[in-house]
């Protein structure tokens, strides 16, 4: 039996395409965006502010449910994520959407910037990529899984509240056909519908990850490391015949009755 020619077969998706009265974003944002759908509409209100990198408000508005709040939109190279001209806890939301994969610098820096802008117990979200073709705007540096994205957020700082990421082999095959940017149709039974909802953790395409920012100092962690550093000086000092001076040693033993020792 003779097999479709990929003509046949283009033809077809194009048909497909081209019969659904209602569709929404394309392929490689419509999981990612119903997911998202209204994240942070409940913390939103009229005297909050919001911090959009790169022309991200659209997504604060239409897809975080930030519908309130006081729109600032910075763009680059007028305005560089690795250094915000704000002071320190300026907004209560900071969002950035396909940015951080460009980011000409250390990507640790960039998103400790957004938290630093934002108020404690303010929110943080950036979406990103990770299997994706280089691609400019103007530069493309990065790719980053959803655990990444996690690790980065709680090193600046912040206490992550989702992260995660969508993609599968026939999306690509989809997009390699030529068929990226066509919208996807909202009716779930529509085959093509099922290829953009469909997710193999494997092969993210897209990832994200929201987050709050916690108090400067938290007290357990602070006591952990503090723990640490002390299980080291202690190493230290039984490998050597001198030991640590007694105000230290009135530190640990005070530690350890803080901690029940």
């Amino acid at each position: 039996m003779q097999s479709f020619t990929k003509e046949t077969i283009n033809s077809l998706i194009e048909w497909s395409f081209a019969t659904a009265s209602h569709t929404g974003a394309h392929i490689t944002r419509f999981a990612m965006y119903q997911t998202l759908r209204d994240a942070l509409a409940a913390f939103d209100s009229p005297t909050k502010k919001a911090l959009a990198i790169s022309h991200s408000a659209q997504f604060g508005r239409e897809v975080l449910g930030i519908r309130e709040a006081q729109f600032t939109s910075v763009n680059y190279p007028e305005s560089n994520i690795l250094s915000l001209d704000f002071p320190d806890e300026t907004f209560d939301f900071c969002i950035s959407d396909q940015v951080l994969e460009h980011v000409q610098g250390n990507p640790f820096d960039a998103v400790l910037e957004t938290a630093r802008v934002i108020k404690i117990g303010s929110y943080i979200c950036h979406t990103t990529c990770f299997i994706n073709g280089v691609h400019g705007h103007p530069s493309d540096f990065w790719r980053f899984t959803p655990e990444a994205l996690k690790l980065i957020a709680e090193c600046s700082g912040c206490d992550v509240l989702d992260v995660g990421g969508w993609g599968n082999k026939e999306a690509w095959a989809l997009i390699d056909a030529g068929f990226r940017f066509q919208p996807i149709p909202l009716d779930p039974n529509h085959p093509l519908h099922s290829i953009a909802t469909r997710n193999d953790p494997e092969w993210p395409i897209v990832v994200w990850v929201i987050a709050r920012k916690r108090d400067r100092i938290a007290v357990s962690d602070t006591g952990a490391q503090l723990a640490k550093a002390l299980e080291r000086i202690a190493k230290i000092e039984r490998s050597r015949s001198w030991k640590i001076t007694s105000p230290l040693r009135l530190l640990a033993k005070l530690v350890g009755m803080a901690r029940g020792k």
